[in-house]
C-alpha cells in the first residue's frame, strides 16, 4: 500500500503538528515496512531535511508558494494529490486541511477545535 502524508506542517520550526507527523511517518515506515510511504512538502523557501526521516521514505517536494496551494485546494480541490505525488491508496492530512484526492482513500487528524471559536 501507498501512504501519503502532508509533511508541509514539519518543514518550519517543530510544532505540534510538525512534530506528529514526523513521528507518524518514522513509526509506520518502523512497523509496518511493507508499505511505501511518501513525505509530501510544497514550500517557496522551505526544504525537508530528509536525515531526519527513516530510510524507504519518500520525498515529494515541489517548490510552489504555501498560500497558492492552499487557496486552489481550498476553492477548486485541485491539484488532486495523485497528481502532485502519482497513484497513492492512502492521503493522511495531519492538519485541517484535507489532501484533495480522486481515488486514494483520506484521512484528516484533528488535534483540536480552537479554530472554530476564535
Amino acid at each position: 500500500m501507498r501512504i501519503v502524508l502532508d509533511f508541509r506542517p514539519a518543514l518550519r520550526q517543530s510544532t505540534g503538528v510538525g512534530t506528529y507527523a514526523h513521528n507518524l511517518i518514522s513509526a509506520l515506515a518502523e512497523s509496518f515496512p511493507e508499505d511505501s510511504y511518501t513525505a509530501f512538502t510544497a514550500s517557496w523557501r522551505d526544504r525537508v531535511n530528509r536525515s531526519l526521516l527513516p530510510d524507504g521514505v519518500e520525498v515529494t517536494d515541489w517548490k510552489i508558494p504555501v498560500r497558492a496551494l492552499d487557496w486552489t485546494w481550498n476553492r477548486w480541490q485541485w491539484p488532486s494529490v495523485e497528481r502532485l505525488v502519482g497513484t497513492v491508496d492512502i492521503a493522511h492530512s495531519p492538519s485541517p486541511m484535507l489532501l484533495p484526492a480522486r481515488r486514494a482513500r483520506t484521512i484528516i487528524t484533528v488535534h483540536d477545535c480552537y479554530f472554530m471559536r476564535h
